[in-house]
């Protein structure tokens, strides 16, 4: 099972070794993990500054004595810029200079190699893959419909915001998942009003399947997220009832 330093480290180990060197840090962050939107940076740094936190939240939880949690903070601390933001000004090749160098990497695999076995945390199944597929081929569809533009680009930025969260949801937790199938559900619903034709309800229905889809998922991942999912049946009720569908 993938513990909170590994999905850490598979985010840093690729702009480590693949990233442009003159892009910045946080471009590339947001590159790799596909956030959408004018203000991806920022929901970049978010993302990498609550990775961190989770991986030092995660060794404090072992059950080891203060001597081995000292040990494995040590590999952390080439990582602290990151929280206190000094490093997240840095282009990739300043980072891989500093905090992004090989033996810091070893160091963050080393803490994943304590997590394991330890500190569980829910699994989706595979077919998160084909629905955070589905998810971005829908964003792109939208643009097809006939609603208004701002319809449009919410319903777009909404379902690529839980394609991301999918594909990567080691990393962002399946916490920011459910927000995420949330928002998506409430922006369905919200924009409802807004479709005027059998192509846009077509669209809006396909968009609720899915949100539904990543919903049960995450019910069945932990019976705790239950929320996502009765909101979604919720929502799906209400607009068969206004879609006048039996």
């Amino acid at each position: 099972m993938t513990t909170s330093a590994q999905a850490l480290n598979e985010v840093l180990s690729h702009i480590q070794k693949r990233a442009v060197p003159n892009e910045q840090f946080l471009t590339s962050v947001a590159s790799f993990l596909q956030i959408p939107g004018p203000d991806a940076e920022a929901k970049a740094a978010l993302v990498i500054t609550r990775a961190l936190a989770r991986v030092k939240s995660d060794v404090e939880d072992l059950p080891l004595g203060e001597a081995e949690k000292k040990q494995l903070n040590s590999y952390l601390n080439s990582f602290n810029g990151i929280t206190s933001f000094s490093h997240l000004h840095m282009d990739v090749n300043t980072a891989r200079s500093n905090f992004l160098k090989a033996d810091h990497l070893v160091g963050l695999m080393n803490v994943h190699m304590a997590l394991s076995g330890h500190i569980q945390r829910p699994a989706l199944s595979l077919e998160y893959k084909k629905i955070a597929s589905d998810a971005r081929e829908l964003a792109e569809q939208v643009a097809q419909c006939t609603m208004p533009e701002g319809a449009k680009y919410a319903l777009a930025m909404r379902l690529s915001q839980v394609a991301t969260a999918l594909d990567h949801y080691e990393l962002f937790g399946v916490r920011a998942l459910e927000t995420d199938i949330e928002t998506l559900l409430g922006s369905i619903a919200f924009h409802s009003d807004a479709e005027n034709n059998d192509k846009d309800g077509g669209f809006l229905k396909r968009a609720l399947t899915l949100a539904v889809g990543a919903a049960n998922l995450l019910k069945a991942a932990d019976g705790s997220f239950g929320s996502a999912l009765a909101l979604a049946q919720n929502t799906k009720k209400a607009m068969d009832m206004l879609m006048g569908d039996e």
